[in-house]
């Protein structure tokens, strides 16, 4: 197939009629014998030119074919030409030379624009003037779409003598006539050089890399490439000639003989009369939503996180038209129901329309999603869960993929332009356009693509497409691009007139002569001068205007360019400019009604936004753009919740899931155009009939009775405070916060938020609660008699008052039952003991049990010696022997610690300490913590005797090891207490037995230690306030058991206190067993750290109110 292509390429370029008869006339000719053939006739013809002696001319160039087998892709080469900026201008006409088509036509009459080139296939450009390289192209009367075509090499077609059949015309080259050959057959226009040096001003050669041959194979002198200003009647284009060395005619191609007007190009077209394409494609035209064969794959993004949401609530009249509408989109493929499980879940937004229909999805596109993406796009219902089997219209990708999808579609059909889903099918005759729209509706029809009848215009000699006005006279701006500043009214004083300045100065760059345009209105803005209008002062304004709404301030759409939206809201009027890279591309403006002037700042502001990208929706959509606002809060609120939204901010909200916008805070004395079209809009009002089609699904629907809701009502009407908010929010609010009267300031803040719904207002989907149903909704919300986080948590989601975390903490507080069953005080601080200077001044007893018998454990404060006695009994008797052992040991201490149990109570104990005089200091009942020292004694030595004995060791040589190893940085205890080492089993040296008396150095070494451990426990520890007489406590008795009681007075050992409870009992409790009662005039008793314990650091702060 290729050698037979190759060959059917080499006749088609034969000139020589007689040739090319020839090899057409054989029936099964072969490219050799092809080949052979010409060279013998090549041959010939060089024989006859040598003895005719006759002097040749070039006729006529073809590229000579070289094979690509790689489809559609083409090789490009960049052609310069250095023009000075004086010369640009003497080789203008009476008009410009177009950029873009290269031809001289009236102002905004390119024909290039709309048309793709067949170069690059980019928009509003031809081949001729195309950045990318240039191809040498054959002639497609062969199907060769499956290869590429491209030379190096341009061959001489033929050459004849000169008779009276060749066609010249004088063509002006540079403004000069010169004689040129017009040869269709020719793909590229040759210059002789003599030629050249008679109409060059400045120009240069530029070198190719491309040759010319005969077609006797000589090759020409081709010195380079160069551009010319052609003119040939009314067409004026900048041509392209090889440079030779050889003498010959000027010899101008096909390509520049189309458009110089010397032949056109008729191709052949399939006429199509009086046809009825609604009736012929009623299948196509269906409005309903089609299925096309591709299908999506949606692809996450590395930092997706699943998301599973409830379903939300909803309002109990909608239900039944919400399943079957759910029911409907099953039936038709859109939904279908999910059983198993999946780690996304979507709430439902249903969305209730001003003819009371519902709608859950605006769009459903007709691009099917694979079985994986459904799972992602899974919603949950009030009926279960549902996955999209359909693109949805909201994901930021569906406008690219749709637009892809659709250009794929019809790709290759040749006259028209898509837009995401508007299509536009052009042609110069009706024959031509109905030739290219059957094209389009049969792709359509092949692919299960659906159109609308009712939205389609076909055979109208113009239309508006993209903010422009196409016809046959080519394209024209729409005059609602402009509209807002053509109608800009006359500036009424020097406020006015310096807003319309701003923008002119902002777009001044882009404007000739801004001083001495605008130099006659600044005169009237001096601090002395009136501001007198006069026929000057309206010339020079109306100029302005025609100046920034047309060329060069007015730009061209360019799809690759990012576009910015700047946007501004004022109390009368929206305004809105669409910008690309300062340009104006368009603007647009609207006065506010009546109702809208009402709103809030920040939701005059929202909807400013959604009018600009309304008006500029063929610009932006399926791009990601910026929104430039002055109005700072509106960042932070489309970062919200939908249900923390009013509905009317909510329906505003959902206008823009639409599109792939970011927003960018601008000080508003930067945003001149914006500013000054919403202060002087036009007196017009935009459509927002958008605005009634409630967000029902995040409406706030009361689940109380009819009763409870008229209540409800009836203390929302008497209450003044919100009857001022419910004032503030339909009239609109002050412009600043000092306007606002005290009682209503505490609402500013949340101001975005409130809204009413059914005569009560509400903060986003929260009931605001009049001040006498406060005490009920409190009581409501600790029925559970569940804590404040949580009672915090229930409220952030229901109700809002100011300050309510603060009533809620107090309530919870004095919550008598609550705190009867409260959790045990958290730890105090460590209270210190008081290092005795000396050795077995105060000491520490308390009993120890071990393998089934009772000991009598006895410590020493300063050296931590041990003394260990085995008892029969735990009375008072043995006890007091024991003691009277160890004391004739080492000595009577000056005071003794014990808790407050038997035997260390009883009178004969009491009596003991007497005649011995010691000062008997007993712990706080239940509290043994108050006699730590002995208690981590107990617990040392029986963890050390246990393994002595299961190892079968000698219990006495345990306790003497203990007491002679040295404890931290000091000395051991036996060397504290005795100033000697004793001498154990442990081989020792004599030496280090001679005694040696502890210094003052071991008792500060005590004192440091006992600092580093203090600091280590208050870690975690807390210290509560003391406790007066006669007030107020609950005492603990067991684990969350407390019983009321009353404080009778503090004792002397600290944090001790001797109290009353309600049946009449004393009793003496230490201060970590006592809870203040709480009502809400006393501050918590629960400090910061306590309630950090019991909640996430994250949940202290609820809804902006500190907890």
């Amino acid at each position: 197939m290729r050698i037979a292509l190759i060959r059917d390429l080499l006749i088609i370029g034969i000139k020589d009629i007689t040739i090319k008869e020839k090899l057409l006339i054989e029936s099964d000719l072969h490219l050799d014998q092809a080949v052979q053939y010409c060279r013998a006739k090549e041959s010939s013809n060089q024989q006859i030119q040598i003895m005719t002696h006759n002097e040749t001319v070039v006729n006529s160039v073809k590229g000579k074919a070289t094979l690509n087998t790689s489809p559609n892709i083409n090789k490009r080469g960049k052609i310069k030409t250095r023009v000075s900026h004086e010369e640009e201008k003497g080789n203008k006409l009476s008009k410009r030379r177009c950029s873009k088509c290269n031809t001289i036509h009236a102002f905004r009459k390119c024909p290039a624009f709309g048309k793709y080139c067949h170069k690059c296939h980019k928009l509003n450009h031809v081949a001729t003037v195309c950045r990318n390289k240039k191809i040498n192209q054959v002639d497609n009367a062969v199907n060769v779409d499956d290869y590429e075509i491209e030379s190096n090499e341009i061959k001489l077609d033929s050459v004849v003598d000169g008779i009276n059949s060749e066609w010249k015309e004088n063509i002006c080259i540079n403004q000069m006539k010169i004689p040129c050959k017009i040869d269709t057959g020719a793909e590229v226009n040759i210059l002789p050089l003599s030629k050249f040096n008679i109409v060059k001003r400045k120009e240069v050669i530029m070198k190719t890399n491309k040759s010319l041959k005969s077609y006797t194979g000589h090759s020409l002198n081709v010195l380079g490439t160069c551009e010319f200003l052609c003119t040939y009647g009314d067409k004026a284009e900048v041509l392209e000639f090889y440079i030779v060395k050889q003498n010959s005619s000027v010899l101008i191609g096909l390509d520049s003989s189309e458009k110089l007007g010397f032949v056109n190009r008729n191709k052949l077209i399939s006429v199509i009369e009086n046809v009825d394409f609604l009736k012929m494609y009623n299948d196509v035209f269906t409005g309903t939503l089609g299925r096309l064969v591709y299908t999506y794959d949606i692809k996450l993004a590395d930092n997706a996180v699943p998301r599973i949401s409830a379903p939300r609530v909803i309002p109990v009249s909608l239900k039944e038209k919400v399943k079957a509408e759910i029911d409907k989109m099953v039936t038709n493929g859109v939904l279908e129901k999910v059983t198993e499980p999946t780690d996304w879940v979507h709430p439902i937004v249903v969305v209730q329309k001003p003819n009371k229909e519902v709608r859950i999805c605006k769009f459903i596109l007709e691009i099917p999603l694979t079985e994986e993406s459904s799972k992602l796009c899974t919603i949950a219902t009030p009926f279960g869960r549902y996955k999209f089997y359909r693109l949805p219209y909201g994901l930021t990708s569906s406008p690219e993929v749709y637009q892809k999808t659709i250009e794929n579609i019809f790709n290759g059909i040749n006259g028209i332009l898509i837009y995401i889903d508007d299509i536009l099918v052009y042609g110069k005759t009706q024959e031509e356009h109905d030739a290219k729209l059957k094209s389009v509706l049969d792709r359509a029809r092949k692919h299960g693509l659906k159109l609308s009848k009712d939205k389609s215009k076909i055979r109208v000699e113009s239309v508006k497409y993209l903010g422009f006005d196409l016809s046959k006279n080519g394209q024209s701006i729409n005059e609602d691009k402009i509209q807002a500043l053509i109608e800009y009214e006359t500036p009424k004083n020097k406020a006015e007139l310096q807003r319309f300045l701003g923008i002119i100065t902002f777009l001044g760059k882009f404007i000739p002569n801004l001083s001495n345009r605008t130099g006659i209105l600044r005169k009237l803005l001096g601090k002395n001068t009136e501001l007198v209008w006069s026929a000057n002062e309206q010339k020079a304004f109306e100029d302005l205007k025609k100046c920034v709404t047309n060329a060069p301030v007015l730009s061209f759409y360019n799809k690759d360019k990012m576009s910015t939206i700047s946007v501004d809201a004022s109390q009368c009027g929206l305004g809105a400019v669409l910008l690309q890279e300062d340009h104006p591309i368009a603007y647009a403006s609207s006065s506010l009604t009546e109702t809208q002037q009402r709103y809030s700042q920040i939701e005059k502001e929202l909807l400013a936004i959604v009018i600009g990208c309304k008006k500029f929706h063929y610009y932006v959509y399926g791009t990601k753009f910026v929104i430039e606002t002055d109005h700072k809060p509106l960042i932070s609120l489309l970062q919200k919740p939908m249900d923390k939204l009013s509905p009317r901010l909510q329906r505003m909200v959902l206008e823009l899931f639409k599109y792939n916008l970011q927003l960018r805070h601008v000080p508003g004395k930067n945003l001149y155009v914006a500013d000054a079209l919403s202060r002087n809009p036009l007196k017009c009002h935009e459509d927002t009939s958008f605005l009634e089609a409630g967000a029902a699904v995040v409406h706030t629907v009361l689940t109380a009775s009819d009763e409870k809701t008229e209540i409800l009502k009836k203390a929302t009407k008497d209450d003044p405070v919100l009857s001022l908010i419910r004032n503030y929010i339909e009239e609109g609010w002050p412009a600043n916060f000092k306007e606002v009267l005290e009682k209503a300031k505490p609402f500013w803040d949340k101001k975005a938020e409130l809204h009413c719904y059914n005569e009560l207002i509400f903060l986003g989907n929260r009931l605001v609660v009049p001040t006498q149903m406060k005490e009920e909704i409190l009581q409501n919300l600790h029925s559970a008699h569940q804590g404040i986080t949580s009672c915090i948590n229930k409220a952030s989601r229901n109700v809002y008052w100011p300050n309510f975390c603060e009533d809620i903490k107090n309530f919870v507080n004095s919550c008598s039952i609550c705190q009867q069953h409260q959790r045990a005080n958290v730890k105090e601080t460590l209270l210190p003991y008081r290092v005795p200077s000396l050795p077995w001044e105060e000491v520490s007893i308390d009993f120890m049990y071990l393998q089934k018998t009772d000991y009598l454990l006895c410590t020493d404060y300063h050296s931590k010696y041990i003394e260990i006695k085995k008892l029969a009994l735990k009375t008072a008797e043995p006890v007091i022997s024991a003691l009277k052992q160890i004391f004739r040991t080492h000595g009577i201490p000056r005071r003794l610690h014990s808790d407050n149990g038997p035997p260390f109570d009883s009178k004969q104990f009491v009596n003991f300490t007497k005649t011995y005089d010691i000062e008997h200091v007993t712990s706080s009942p239940k509290y043994p913590k108050s006699n730590g020292m002995v208690e981590r004694a107990i617990g040392t030595i029986k963890a050390i005797l246990n393994k002595v004995i299961k190892d079968g060791g000698d219990p006495n040589l345990a306790v003497l090891e203990y007491n002679t190893t040295p404890k931290f940085n000091l000395l051991s205890p036996a060397e504290m207490l005795m100033g000697r080492v004793l001498r154990t089993i442990l081989p020792t040296k004599s030496t280090l037995l001679k005694p040696k008396f502890p210094t003052e150095i071991t008792v500060k070494r005590l004192k440091d230690n006992q600092g580093k451990q203090k600091a280590y426990y208050d870690k975690t520890a807390v210290k509560l306030s003391p406790l007066k007489p006669k007030q107020s406590v609950y005492v603990q008795m067991g684990h969350r058991d407390w019983t009321p009681g009353t404080v009778l007075k503090k004792l002397d050992t600290p944090r001790s206190y001797l109290v009353k409870t309600s049946e009449g009992s004393e009793l003496r409790r230490n201060r970590i067993h006592l809870r203040p009662e709480q009502n809400p005039n006393n501050s918590p008793e629960i400090c910061h750290k306590q309630i950090a314990t019991e909640r996430p650091d994250d949940m202290n702060k609820i809804d902006g109110e500190t907890v």
